[in-house]
């Protein structure tokens, strides 16, 4: 699981790239629509991996500016099954973390 906070340095506009969000998918619900999400410059947004949400198309001649801090919890369930991802989504996953952790821990070592 992880919490994702957002905190917008250049204004979000509906043009320019800003999240959305689908109200409800945190407890598996689908609403059929979206939340476009354009807080005031300086605002903090903070939303976990519960929240499905994407990032919305720029289409602005300006680029956009927003700072990210993640906080995560490794080993925590994060809700989605076999019935999301396929029959093979944790054999999957398992695989990929086996394969990425080693790299991602040497990094993270040498920034140290």
């Amino acid at each position: 699981a992880q919490l994702t906070v957002q905190v917008a340095l250049t204004p979000l506009t509906a043009h320019n790239g800003p999240l959305a969000y689908a109200p409800g998918s945190h407890r598996m619900l689908t609403p059929g629509f979206e939340v476009v999400a354009n807080p005031p410059l300086g605002s903090v947004v903070l939303y976990d991996s519960f929240c499905e949400h994407r990032g919305i198309e720029h289409h602005g001649t300006e680029d956009r500016y927003a700072v990210y801090y993640e906080f995560e919890t490794r080993g925590v369930f994060t809700g989605y099954t076999v019935m999301h991802f396929g029959p093979q989504s944790f054999a999957h996953t398992m695989a990929f973390r086996r394969h990425i952790d080693p790299t991602l821990r040497r990094f993270v070592a040498e920034l140290v």
